[in-house]
């Protein structure tokens, strides 16, 4: 397998000196006989704005979609790096991923006053509309799943709901997510509480509106792609309250939703692995 340290490409190399330059520079296009991997692709100014890209061999943009992995820690921890694109770990995306390229991608954490909310937002969309301006490049279809876990899920949902304008985004994966910023607040435990007014700067009471464009349930519509949600019925940070709540909403408005439920805390279990992956490839097909 080969591994591809990308660099950033000007897009215009700039030649005063040469007459006849031209802003209509091919782009590079990665081999496609092979698997591809990209490390540290970056989308933004920030060291926390970067993602690692598998691209699987014999893609195409007719064909291959796409799916984005986000990370969880509370909007204040967590790294990509914490999965890697390892041969043994490629080997088992592959059986359920078969064809789709993996976005695997950072954003901006809290630090203090720094980062909240909307960084994390704001920064999923950058890397998403960066992705999709090189699709000719990465020859890969437009169409993406976003997947996410804890914190990860919410960012997923929230950009599958609030930033698709385009239709691209086909569905959304979404593990012990957070859906409706103020509802966790009010009925979360104190380490909720206390993740949750770190994230957004304040409370209910002094961000509403903050706490209102942060909750995925407050933009879910009848053309809103459709959802997976798993979730563990004995999940002390993120209640199983959240899954409900937000599939509620989903069948209020004739959205296509599925949800998986297992026993167990805040994310999913080794016994409930191959269950939640069947789950999954289910939804994907």
């Amino acid at each position: 397998m080969k591994t591809i340290n990308f660099s950033v490409i000007p897009l215009f190399i700039a030649a005063l000196s040469l007459w006849g330059c031209t802003k209509d520079t091919a782009p590079e296009v990665y081999p496609v006989a092979e698997d591809v991997i990209l490390k540290d692709v970056t989308y933004g100014g920030h060291a926390q704005q970067r993602m690692d890209v598998y691209l699987p061999a014999g893609r195409s943009q007719a064909a291959t979609k796409i799916v984005v992995f986000i990370h969880g820690g509370g909007w204040v921890a967590g790294d990509k790096d914490d999965f890697q694109f390892t041969d043994e770990n490629l080997q088992t995306l592959k059986v359920y991923f078969p064809g789709f390229a993996l976005v695997n991608l950072n954003y901006r954490l809290v630090n203090g006053d720094e980062n909240r909310y909307p960084a994390a937002e704001n920064d999923v969309k950058q890397a998403m509309d960066y992705l999709y301006r090189q699709l000719e490049s990465y020859q890969l279809s437009s169409d993406t799943y976003l997947a996410g876990g804890s914190a990860g899920a919410h960012l997923a949902a929230l950009h599958t709901l609030k930033h698709n304008s385009n239709s691209h985004i086909k569905g959304c994966i979404a593990i012990a997510g957070v859906y409706n910023m103020q509802s966790l607040y009010e009925y979360g435990s104190t380490e909720a509480k206390l993740i949750v007014a770190a994230f957004m700067g304040g409370r209910p009471t002094d961000q509403g509106n903050r706490y209102e464009q942060a909750s995925p349930i407050n933009f879910v519509t009848s053309s809103s792609p459709k959802f997976l949600l798993l979730h563990g019925t004995e999940d002390e940070l993120v209640p199983v309250s959240q899954a409900y709540e937000f599939r509620d909403a989903l069948a209020g408005n004739e959205v296509e939703h599925t949800v998986f439920t297992y026993s167990g805390g805040h994310g999913i279990p080794p016994e409930h692995l191959v269950e939640a992956f069947e789950y999954i490839g289910a939804f994907l097909n």
